[in-house]
């Protein structure tokens, strides 16, 4: 009876008086309003500081682990250099930056739920717990590591379901690169990426398409790091901070 009702509701209300963009921008008023509400009151603490280092020494023409040693990966610190390259002082502008990344997530959380349920109560309403379980908290929103893993997957995992519809299994060359990007932020989400790769392949029955497509392009992230340490003499330091370290948590 309850999912009768919800249905019904949601068919009447949502359906026809509010679509998807509406919900997107009610989702980012929200999300903004309260990241930003903590904007001049919060504060860099723990590893977040020593990502913006990193993220500093980068611009400066020095690649990640030469000068300031942190155990994420090398993409992370790519990544909160980009809101730098506007102002290389002005750290809210990093705030804001991981603040977008946030609210992207919270758009492919809506769009996931959707294409599982097909209804835009419940794809609001996980987004909102998303938001609050992340937001509502007494440090507020820092920009976690996690957070840019969570886009990249989020992402990649929208895209299979696009794939499923559509058969562009050219597709999967993008799902590669972008659970090989999660590798290259954190190396925690290690064994959800592998299980990923293992479903996509077992559910395409072994697609030797798809399985080259995951493979190029997971490939691409692989190469341009290695060329780039190698070119420095820091692979050691480069497998440190992506296996050796990583797994001595384990």
């Amino acid at each position: 009876f309850n999912n009768k009702l919800l249905n019904k509701f949601d068919s009447r209300i949502f359906s026809l008086k509010v679509n998807h963009t509406i919900i997107i921008l009610i989702l980012i008023a929200i999300s903004f309003g309260y990241q930003l509400h903590a904007l001049w009151k919060e504060v860099l603490f723990w590893d977040i500081n020593s990502y913006l280092i990193v993220a500093q020494d980068i611009l400066r023409g020095n690649i990640p682990y030469e000068f300031q040693w942190e155990n994420k990966g090398p993409l992370l610190f790519y990544i909160f250099s980009i809101p730098l390259l506007i102002d290389e002082t002005n750290f809210i502008l990093a705030k804001l930056f991981s603040d977008l990344i946030f609210i992207l997530v919270v758009v492919n959380l809506y769009f996931l739920t959707y294409n599982f349920t097909k209804n835009k109560i419940n794809s609001f309403l996980a987004s909102l717990f998303f938001i609050l379980l992340t937001s509502v908290t007494a440090l507020f929103h820092p920009g976690w590591s996690e957070l840019y893993v969570l886009f990249f997957l989020s992402s990649a995992i929208n895209i299979y379901i696009h794939i499923s519809k559509t058969n562009q299994k050219n597709m999967y060359f993008i799902i590669g690169l972008f659970l090989s990007c999660c590798l290259f932020i954190s190396m925690s989400s290690s064994l959800l990426i592998a299980f990923l790769i293992g479903y996509f392949i077992f559910v395409e029955k072994f697609d030797k398409k798809v399985v080259s497509n995951l493979f190029f392009g997971g490939i691409i992230p692989v190469l341009i790091f290695f060329i780039l340490f190698a070119s420095r003499g820091m692979l050691y330091e480069l497998i440190q901070a992506m296996i050796i370290i990583p797994y001595d948590y384990i």
